[in-house]
């Protein structure tokens, strides 16, 4: 593992040195290492003169001396001054590491001037021997970029540097040529940074100036995206070598932003591309064991359970009614929605390998509390603008199909059968507490609704009795005393896999309806409930078209 980068302590020379002092240095270690007799020069006696000379100078001399060198030998990039050669002299004590940085942030203050382009940064940083493999089968080269970089540390020209680099690689990935490993490379450059927001800056940077308006905006971000998890396959693999995943580095960075217009944007992106994977999909899913990509997955419940996660919420389970084909030929968006709802879930809540799913059920029983607390005519000052019945109905229905969806998605097997239903069980509890007013724990005020999400299963049952006689309240600890009994008894009554499937599903659907109004004669329209139940199960029939069941 490559340290990270870390403050220099010591103060670089000021920039004192005139255009023919320049000349006449570039010269002297251009002159080094001449060996008229044979074929080759001595390039290690030349590198290490340069390096002795670039530590003597400021910043933006040592980046005027790079340049200088160039234009006098324009083979210096094939020759002597390359990565290979530097980092063996360093390593061998040769060029030190005081010499090493005054290279480093040279290369970079060069670079951030235009006085070396992006091309010749990427041959002495040997991006094209990095782009077409994953840095576990060229951990050298990987090695010294990395090594490279971090020993100019995190000076002001070194962090310019690293974020203006990896926006030029990220770049090509919009582009019509294959871009390879090159957002890995990108987002890598990131993770070394020290900077946990750089990555999110870095996409933002590269998709703005690449589209202005919400559509393209969006199609330039789906492709970024998939280059990025095509990407994250090699890198994931490759984590023994000090790789970080791409995609997990750009998610928690974007999930650290605000809750702007530009940061939701591409949360919700991001949620709909972690949305449409199934379990073959080698971005999300470890490719041997189907599990989702631990990872990735916690990443994902950070962005969910930060600020952007109520527009994620709410962004996938709009109900949009624009075709998109599908088995009928006439399948709506909103099916399509709650499909990548669903996946999300999957990936994040319903995840019994993710250590933060308590998080992700968190954040999924929050929306969904705001919601029936909206229509049990709640006062609440934190209301979504705009916020009405119909648009409150309409999200739980799409919540309730894209959980069915998701859970009869989900790969339970007899090895993780009992960890699965734990898991699905606590969702449906944690629905079931949104019933409450406000928001609360498991009481008498509760307990008729969640004994009904259970199907008023009487062993069930009887562990909600037993567990309220404590006490009116429950604590934390209670609660997942009783989930794990429930769980127990689900997955013991259940049978076959997909018995537990369609059983657990059905109490999907009880949980998200409980607490709900139910119409009276005096008051028919305030139905919530069957309003509810009939749009989730329009929902799961909208599915069914798009996946074309």
């Amino acid at each position: 593992m490559t340290p990270s980068p870390v403050e220099h302590p010591q103060t670089p020379p000021a920039d004192t040195t005139s255009a023919g002092q320049i000349d006449q240095i570039a010269q002297e270690i251009l002159d080094t290492g001449v060996r008229w007799w044979v074929v080759v020069d001595d390039y290690d006696g030349r590198a290490v003169r340069f390096a002795a000379e670039m530590e003597k100078l400021g910043p933006d001399d040592a980046a005027r001396l790079l340049q200088v060198l160039l234009e006098k030998d324009g083979g210096a990039l094939a020759s002597w001054m390359t990565l290979p050669i530097m980092s063996r002299l360093h390593d061998s004590g040769l060029i030190s590491g005081e010499q090493f940085a005054a290279i480093s942030n040279a290369f970079a203050s060069a670079y951030n001037e235009g006085k070396f382009s992006d091309a010749q940064m990427r041959q002495f940083l040997q991006v094209f021997s990095l782009q077409n493999v994953s840095p576990g089968n060229a951990a050298d080269q990987f090695g010294q970029l990395r090594t490279f970089l971090q020993a100019g540390g995190n000076s002001p020209a070194m962090q310019t540097f690293r974020e203006n680099f990896a926006a030029s690689l990220l770049k090509d990935a919009i582009g019509e040529n294959w871009a390879g490993n090159q957002p890995g490379l990108a987002l890598q450059i990131c993770a070394d940074s020290g900077d946990p927001d750089m990555a999110a800056r870095v996409f933002a940077t590269v998709v703005e100036g690449a589209a202005s308006d919400p559509v393209a905006r969006a199609a330039i971000m789906d492709k970024l995206l998939h280059a990025v998890g095509e990407a994250s396959i090699g890198y994931e693999n490759s984590r023994p070598m000090g790789a970080t995943n791409p995609l997990e580095t750009l998610i928690n960075s974007v999930a650290r932003q605000s809750a702007t217009y530009q940061w939701n944007e591409i949360s919700v992106a991001i949620a709909r591309y972690a949305g449409s994977a199934n379990d073959t999909n080698d971005v999300f899913y470890d490719p041997y064991s189907h599990k989702p990509v631990e990872g990735i997955s916690q990443a994902l419940t950070n962005l969910i359970a930060g600020p952007q996660g109520n527009a994620v919420f709410t962004e996938l389970s709009r109900w949009e009614t624009n075709p998109i084909g599908g088995k009928s030929g006439h399948a709506q968006q909103y099916g399509l929605n709650a499909i990548q709802l669903g996946g999300l879930l999957r990936l994040t809540a319903f995840n019994p390998d993710n250590p933060q799913a308590d998080q992700a059920l968190d954040a999924v029983q929050q929306w969904a509390q705001m919601r029936k607390d909206f229509l049990n005519g709640v006062q609440r000052d934190d209301y979504p603008p705009g916020m009405d019945v119909s648009q409150a109905r309409q999200d739980l229905a799409m919540l309730g199909g894209a959980a069915i969806d998701a859970v009869s998605q989900m790969k339970i097997d007899q090895d993780n059968r009992a960890a699965a239903t734990k898991q699905l069980v606590s969702f449906v509890v944690d629905l079931a507490l949104s019933a409450v007013p406000g928001g609360g724990t498991i009481s008498s005020l509760v307990s008729k609704d969640l004994k009904a999400a259970f199907g008023d299963n009487a062993r069930i049952n009887g562990l909600i009795d037993q567990a309220l006689k404590s006490g009116d309240k429950l604590t934390s600890a209670q609660i997942q005393q009783l989930k794990d009994g429930i769980a127990d008894v689900v997955d013991g009554e259940a049978g076959d896999l997909d018995t537990l499937k369609a059983t657990v599903g059905s109490f999907v659907q009880a949980a998200v309806l409980t607490g709900l109004p139910r119409g009276t004669q005096d008051d028919p329209g305030n139905d919530s409930y069957t309003d509810v139940l009939q749009g989730t199960q329009v929902v799961q029939t909208e599915v069914d078209d798009v996946r074309g069941d």
